[in-house]
C-alpha cells in the first residue's frame, strides 16, 4: 500500500536542539545581570529539575501550557532562593528565558539546513505530514516559533500522551487522531530504536535519517531531501 501520511521526529531530525536546562538557566540569569557562579548554579538547577520531573510529566497530561509555565516559574523561584537571590522576580526571569528560548535568535532551537527543503519535497507530492516526537508540551511552542506549524496536520508530543517512542501505543495515538492505517504511514527520524524500530514495530514504514552518510540505502537516508526517495522504496 502506498504512503498516505508522512510523520517526522522533531529533535535532531527537523530541529537542531541545544538545550541544557541548568546551563540555559544560568545563561538567562547572567544575561539579566545576575552575578552567580555558573557551574554550581547549573548543577543546582538540574538537581531541582530532576527531583520534580515526575510532577512535570503529570502536568503535561493536562496539555495546559499555562500550568507548565507555572512549573518553570516555581522552579526558578526555588532556585533563586537557594542561591540567595530570593529578591529577584522569578516570574519575570522565567518569562525572559521563554522569550529568549523561543525567539528569532534562540540559542536552543533551529531548523536544519535541509528541513524546509525536505518538507517542501513531501508537500509537492501532495502528502499530509505530522510531527511525532519524544518531547514535552513545549514542542508546540517550539514548532510555532520556528514557523513550521502550518505545515502539519497535527503535532504529537509524547509527554502529553504519557507514553514515548518506541512504545507502539504512541504510534497508535497518531493513527487514531489522523484516521490513517499503519501501512499507510512513513515515519522519518534519526534514532535507530525510537524512530526506526519503534515505527516498524507498530507496523509503519520507516526511514532512518543519518546525516553522516552520503548515499541513500534503505532504510537510511542522508538528508531530509531524500524523503521522496524513501517514499518511492515503498512503492
Amino acid at each position: 500500500m502506498k504512503v498516505k501520511l508522512v510523520s517526522f521526529d522533531a529533535a535532531h531530525t527537523l530541529i537542531d536542539v541545544n538545550w541544557h536546562p541548568g546551563g540555559f538557566a544560568v545563561l538567562n540569569a547572567q544575561e539579566a545581570g545576575l552575578d552567580l557562579d555558573p557551574v554550581p548554579a547549573a548543577e543546582l538547577y538540574d538537581r531541582l529539575l530532576r527531583s520534580r520531573w515526575l510532577h512535570f510529566r503529570e502536568l503535561n497530561l493536562t496539555r495546559d501550557e499555562a500550568l507548565t509555565d507555572d512549573f518553570w516559574n516555581e522552579l526558578t523561584s526555588d532556585w533563586l532562593g537557594q542561591l540567595g537571590l530570593s529578591d529577584i522576580d522569578a516570574v519575570a526571569l522565567s518569562e525572559r528565558g521563554r522569550q529568549r528560548m523561543y525567539g528569532p535568535d534562540s540559542p536552543c532551537f533551529r531548523l536544519y539546513d535541509d528541513t524546509l527543503a525536505g518538507l517542501d519535497a513531501v508537500a509537492a507530492l501532495g502528502l499530509p505530514m505530522v510531527v511525532l516526537s519524544n518531547w514535552d508540551i513545549s514542542l508546540h511552542r517550539t514548532v510555532r516559533s520556528l514557523g513550521i506549524e502550518g505545515r502539519f496536520l497535527k503535532v504529537f508530543a509524547s509527554l502529553e500522551h504519557g507514553v514515548e517512542k518506541p512504545e507502539t501505543e504512541l504510534f497508535r495515538v497518531v493513527e487514531q487522531a489522523t484516521g490513517y492505517a499503519p501501512e499507510e504511514i512513513l515515519h522519518v527520524g534519526d534514532h535507530p530504536l525510537d524512530d526506526l524500530q519503534g515505527a516498524l514495530g507498530a507496523g509503519w514504514h520507516a526511514a532512518l535519517l543519518d546525516r553522516g552518510t552520503e548515499l541513500a540505502s534503505r532504510p537510511r537516508i542522508p538528508s531530509l531531501r531524500h524523503v521522496p526517495e524513501a517514499i518511492a522504496w515503498i512503492g
